[in-house]
């Protein structure tokens, strides 16, 4: 199994122009065939305006996204990934983690 990855920021819709806040968001799609994460991957990055504008750009984007199952423009970026099973969680990093949440 093979997943999609987007990470991007997303800005709040607010009034006010000046003082904009937003966060990292990030997306992942699970597909069966690598081929249909890649055919989805390269539809996330077609539907982006600033690569739409440039076809040599575009181009790089696809051979980037088949060859090296990654791309990133600007603050964004696709990646493929094969999905495998979570490993087991040591009780000892548990407790690690604990210490840190507030």
């Amino acid at each position: 199994m093979y997943s999609v990855i987007k990470h991007t920021y997303e800005l709040e819709d607010t009034q006010d122009a000046l003082n904009t806040r937003g966060e990292w968001k990030h997306y992942c799609w699970n597909f069966e065939t690598q081929e249909s994460a890649t055919e989805y991957a390269i539809q996330i990055i077609m539907d982006n305006p600033m690569i739409q504008s440039n076809d040599y750009y575009l181009k790089q984007a696809i051979e980037s996204l088949i060859n090296n199952r990654y791309f990133q423009y600007g603050k964004e970026s696709v990646a493929i990934g094969t999905v495998l099973k979570p490993p087991e969680i040591e009780e000892g990093m548990r407790d690690e983690y604990k210490k840190y949440l507030h």
